[in-house]
């Protein structure tokens, strides 16, 4: 199953354990999509988080093999939900912008030999407490805002 090649007025996938071997282009992904749950699969290559459809509320790419560059500036407004643990992402420094208002969590997770991530730079309006419960995974310390 290609979920590039899905009609666009898809709005909800499920394909966990799927075993899908293929580049992530989510530029391709239906403009209608609302949640997209991929996660535990073999997909590979970089996340493009600036091209995701307009209206997507979820998105689960975990238990990947998915790369930087990671960018969190122009997440969709609909957006709560955005997990990327357990992936292969090799970043010093992720920028964010203006999040999402009803963000609930970005999860990264970085643990055993699976995403290295330095620090998350950025601008909010958020505290650096509010952003670290949205960013599971990153500590206090790694989030900056400028």
């Amino acid at each position: 199953m290609d979920i590039h090649v899905l009609p666009p007025t898809v709005e909800s996938i499920r394909l966990t354990k799927c075993s899908l071997r293929y580049a992530l282009h989510t530029r391709a992904l239906p403009r209608a999509m609302k949640d997209c749950f991929v996660s535990s699969n073999m997909l590979h290559g970089s996340v493009g988080l600036r091209t995701l459809p307009e209206h997507l509320v979820h998105l689960d790419l975990s238990i990947n093999r998915l790369v930087g560059p990671v960018d969190l500036t122009e997440l969709p407004r609909s957006m709560k939900t955005l997990s990327l643990y357990h992936n292969r992402i090799r970043q010093s420094v992720i920028l964010f912008g203006q999040l999402p208002p009803n963000l609930i969590y970005v999860e990264f997770h970085v643990f055993r030999k699976t995403n290295q991530i330095g620090e998350l730079r950025g601008t909010s309006t958020e505290s650096v407490e509010t952003l670290g419960k949205l960013f599971w995974g990153i500590s206090l310390e790694h989030i900056h805002l400028e």
